[in-house]
């Protein structure tokens, strides 16, 4: 699920200084479960594919996510695919944990860690460290992220992990862009919820075909809350 960070929250953290070994593994690297399959860039941190298993305990033939190299409509920019963290500040700069590759890459017995994780803009110094812990547990696919900032940063939106689900609709038809287009539903209590309009997260047509909220970004607003997507 991807969370965000709004209203200009003033973030600052200090890193510990503690050596990180472990190698790199080959990209990329895969966990089976009973949830399905997710697949691993270690090169570039991300989930490149997410796949869900039927009730009959085959695999979708298609990622929930959203791929690269399928043009957007509209000029929409090409960085909302697969999944990752990331972190805009007020300008707008963003930063990934796609631009680097982390310090080290271990295999556990359910999954794969990651240490050492990178936000940069792809030019400047990272603005934060990750370490991530992919597995399967149960019939579960949990991804856990503990993020160290790197000094101060003011920011607009955060994804800590952001899924982009393959959704590119044109006209009033979702699946003549792809093959694997995603409908996703968010339950939580409105009143929990606080939204506001983003013209980036649109749709490709925003007009009326689409029954959407105009308020397309929400923030979760109780601490440690759950919800369902």
């Amino acid at each position: 699920m991807s969370r965000v960070i709004s209203a200009k929250t003033l973030l600052l953290a200090l890193l510990a200084s503690s050596p990180l070994g472990g190698q790199l593994l080959a990209a990329p690297q895969t966990i089976e479960g009973e949830f399905g399959r997710a697949e691993i860039d270690t090169d570039k941190p991300s989930l490149s594919s997410l796949t869900l298993r039927r009730a009959d305990g085959s695999l979708e033939p298609r990622s929930l996510l959203s791929p690269k190299g399928v043009a957007w409509q509209r000029g929409v920019p090409n960085w909302g695919t697969e999944a990752l963290t990331f972190a805009v500040d007020e300008t707008g700069r963003r930063f990934e944990s796609r631009h680097v590759p982390p310090r080290s890459v271990e295999r556990t017995d359910r999954g794969v860690t990651l240490r050492g994780v990178m936000l940069t803009d792809g030019a400047g110094a990272p603005v934060a460290q990750e370490n991530w812990a992919l597995r399967a547990e149960g019939g579960e696919f949990v991804w856990t992220i503990e993020r160290t900032w790197l000094g101060e940063l003011t920011l607009s939106s955060a994804g800590t992990p952001a899924l982009f689900f393959s959704s590119r609709p044109i006209h009033n038809n979702p699946s003549t862009i792809l093959s694997n287009s995603v409908a996703t539903t968010f339950w939580i209590a409105p009143e929990n919820l606080r939204g506001w309009h983003n013209p980036l997260y649109r749709p490709a047509a925003f007009d009326f075909g689409y029954k959407i909220a105009l308020e397309n970004n929400v923030v979760a607003t109780q601490p440690g809350g759950w919800a369902v997507l």
